[in-house]
C-alpha cells in the first residue's frame, strides 16, 4: 500500500531560527518541491499534506535550520523484523556503511524504516549502499525506477501510485533524494509487476509534460514568463488548462496537463513568449580593450545610446565583456545595429595584430591569475584581447613596434608550449618502443634457452614434442597414469599378484565401481590383490611406462577401460 492520508507536522522555532527563515524564500521553495502547505507561525512551522510529502518537507526545512538532513528507506513489517534480527546478530553491516559514507544510520522498528542522517550528499551515498544491502537480503523485493526532477509533481501524485499498489499489492513511493520511485514488497513478482506499471505511468507523464531548459545566462527569461505578479503564467495556465512550474535553480520550465493536445497548445504559446523575449533582449560581446570607450566616463556613452534608442544597456555581472540590451523589438534591433557599427569603427581606429590559437594554449598565455598577459601589456603599453569563441588573440593600441614585440612574446610562449608538448609525446613514444623492445628481447632469450636445452638433451625434447608422426598432438601426459586415490607398490616378484594400496576410501570405491560395474563394498579390505582385479575385469594389454614400471590395462564388465 501507499500512504495517501493527509497528515500534518510541526517544527518548533527559536527566535534566531524564525528570523533566519523569515528572511529567505526556503518555505516557498520547499512547498513547491514537496506539494505541501507550509505556514510560518510566531514560534513554529506547520506542514500539511500527504504523509510522505510532509516528511520530505520537514527534512528539507530542518536541513536549512540546523544543517542536518534526514532521509528514509521504508520497509515492510516482515522485512523490518528480519533486518532487526540480522543487526542484533551482527551490527557491522550498518557500521561499515556509516564508516564509508559519513552518515548516521538507525533502524526505526516502530515506523518500519531505516533512518539516515547527516549531510545530504552523505545521506544519498548511504541510501545507495543500503539499497545494495537490502537487495542482498531480499532479492528482487526492492526495485527502483529513475525519475527526472521535472516530473516529481506528476509522478508524486498519490492517487495513480495508490492505484498501482492496489493492483499489485506492492508499496510504491517517490524518493526525492534519489530521484526514483521505490517499489517494495515481500513478493518479488508483485514488485516486478508494480515496476512495469510505474514505467508505463512514467512514459505517460513524459507525454503529458513539456520541459523547457535554458542556459544559465538566460535566467532573465523566467521573470518574463512569470510576468508581473504572476500575471503572465496565470494567463497561460488559464487559457490552455495546464499547469506551469518554474525551477530557478535549474533555469527550467515544466508544462503539464491531462492531455497531449493541451500540453502542445501551451508549449506553442510559451515558445512564442520566449521567442519574442529573445527579440526584445539581446547580448553583444565587446572586446575587453574596447570596454572603457564603450562604457564612457561614468557610463556616459552607454547612457547616451540608451536614451537615443529607447533601450536599456547593462553589463552582465558574471561575463565582464558581455552587454545586455533590452527594449521593444524594433528599438533593440536599431540599438544592435548602432553598437555593431560603433564597434567596427573602434576596431578600424585601433588596428591590431591577430593570430589564431589552439584552445589548450590560452591558459599558458594568460598565466596564473592572468599574471603573464598583464605583464606583457604593461611592458608593451598595449591591450591584448583573447576571444575564446573564435580562438584568436589580438594585440591593440601602442605603436607598431610595441604591438609586434608583444605578439612575439605571445608567439614565443605558444611555441615553447608546443615544443614541450612535442617532447612529452616523443618521450611517450620512446617509452612504448622500449617496452616493445624489452618484450621482443625476452621472447628471443626464451627461444634461445629452449634451443640450447634441445641441443644438450635431444631425447628429452623428443619426448616433450607436441605432435606425433601423424601430426596429432600427444595428449598422453594430460591424464594421470593411475586411478585417482590409488598407488601401486612395486611387486617383489613378477606375476599377476601385484598388490594395490588404496590412498583414500573414495578412490577405492571409484576403482571398484569402474572395474566391476557394481556398487563398491565399504567394508572391503584396505589392500587389494590382483586376483580381485582379474576376477572382475579382463586384462587386455600390458606395456612398459617411462619409469620402467609395467602398466596393465583392464576392461571392466561395465565397459570401462582402467589403466594401472
Amino acid at each position: 500500500t501507499i500512504a495517501t492520508a493527509r497528515d500534518s507536522d510541526t517544527i518548533e522555532l527559536t527566535p534566531t531560527q524564525k528570523g533566519n527563515i523569515s528572511s529567505s524564500d526556503i518555505i516557498k521553495r520547499v512547498a513547491g518541491i514537496t506539494s505541501t502547505s507550509i505556514a510560518l507561525n510566531e514560534d513554529s512551522i506547520v506542514i500539511r499534506g500527504i504523509s510522505n510529502d510532509v516528511r520530505d518537507a520537514k527534512s528539507l526545512l530542518n536541513e536549512h535550520l540546523v544543517g542536518v538532513y534526514r532521509g528514509y528507506l521504508d520497509l515492510e513489517a516482515s522485512q523490518c523484523k528480519r533486518v532487526k534480527n540480522t543487526l542484533a546478530k551482527d551490527s557491522s553491516h550498518f557500521a561499515r556503511i556509516k564508516l564509508s559514507t559519513g552518515a548516521d544510520i538507525a533502524l526505526d522498528a516502530s515506523e518500519s524504516c531505516i533512518v539516515v542522517t547527516g549531510k545530504r550528499a552523505n545521506v544519498k551515498k548511504a541510501k545507495v549502499a543500503l539499497m545494495g544491502f537490502l537487495d542482498f537480503m531480499f532479492p528482487q523485493q526492492f526495485q527502483t525506477v529513475k525519475v527526472h526532477k521535472t516530473l516529481f509533481k506528476s509522478m508524486g501524485d498519490p492517487a495513480p501510485l495508490a492505484d498501482i499498489s492496489v493492483k499489485t499489492g506492492a508499496s510504491v513511493s517517490l524518493d526525492r533524494d534519489m530521484t526514483w520511485v521505490l517499489v517494495r514488497s515481500e513478493d518479488s513478482d508483485a514488485t516486478t509487476k508494480a515496476v512495469t506499471l510505474v514505467e508505463e505511468r512514467l512514459a505517460g507523464c513524459e507525454k503529458l509534460n513539456a520541459v523547457f531548459r535554458f542556459e544559465t545566462f538566460e535566467s532573465w527569461i523566467l521573470p518574463i514568463i512569470i510576468g508581473k505578479g504572476g500575471s503572465q503564467i496565470q494567463q497561460l495556465q488559464s487559457e490552455n488548462e495546464c499547469s506551469i512550474d518554474t525551477y530557478k535553480d535549474e533555469v527550467t520550465v515544466v508544462v503539464s496537463a491531462d492531455s497531449e493536445e493541451k500540453v502542445q497548445a501551451a508549449k506553442v504559446a510559451l515558445e512564442a513568449i520566449v521567442e519574442q523575449a529573445r527579440k526584445e533582449c539581446i547580448f553583444i560581446e565587446i572586446p575587453e580593450s574596447a570596454i572603457p570607450a564603450f562604457v564612457g566616463k561614468g557610463g556616459s556613452h552607454i547612457k547616451q545610446m540608451s536614451d537615443e534608442y529607447v533601450v536599456e544597456i547593462e553589463r552582465v555581472k558574471k561575463h565582464s565583456n558581455l552587454f545586455k540590451v533590452t527594449g521593444k523589438e524594433d528599438a533593440v534591433a536599431d540599438a544592435k545595429t548602432a553598437i555593431l557599427s560603433w564597434l567596427k569603427t573602434w576596431e578600424a581606429n585601433h588596428t591590431g595584430l591577430t593570430i589564431e590559437v589552439e584552445e589548450r594554449f590560452i591558459p599558458n598565455v594568460l598565466g596564473k591569475g592572468g599574471e603573464t598577459i598583464r605583464s606583457i601589456q604593461k611592458e608593451s603599453c598595449c591591450k591584448i584581447d583573447i576571444d575564446r569563441n573564435h580562438l584568436t588573440i589580438t594585440v591593440r593600441e601602442g605603436d607598431e613596434a610595441n604591438r609586434e614585440a608583444a605578439m612575439e612574446k605571445i608567439k614565443s610562449i605558444i611555441d615553447e608550449e608546443k615544443a614541450k608538448a612535442a617532447e612529452r609525446a616523443a618521450a611517450k613514444a620512446k617509452l612504448r618502443e622500449q617496452e616493445q623492445a624489452e618484450i621482443a628481447a625476452a621472447k628471443a632469450q626464451k627461444a634461445a634457452e629452449e634451443a640450447v636445452a634441445a641441443a644438450s638433451n635431444p631425447e628429452q625434447m623428443a619426448k616433450e614434442a607436441p605432435a606425433s608422426d601423424s601430426g596429432a598432438k600427444d595428449r598422453s601426459k594430460e591424464f594421470t597414469s593411475r586411478p585417482v586415490g590409488l598407488t601401486v607398490n612395486k611387486p617383489k616378484a613378477k606375476g599377476s599378484n601385484a598388490v594395490l594400496e588404496v590412498g583414500t576410501k573414495e578412490g577405492r570405491e571409484l576403482y571398484l565401481m569402474l572395474i566391476s560395474g557394481n556398487e563398491s563394498n565399504s567394508e572391503q579390505d584396505d589392500r587389494w590383490e590382483s586376483s580381485t582385479v582379474s576376477s572382475s575385469a579382463a586384462m587386455i594389454s600390458a606395456c612398459g611406462s617411462n619409469d620402467g614400471e609395467t602398466v596393465l590395462h583392464y576392461r571392466s564388465i561395465s565397459g570401462f577401460t582402467v589403466r594401472i
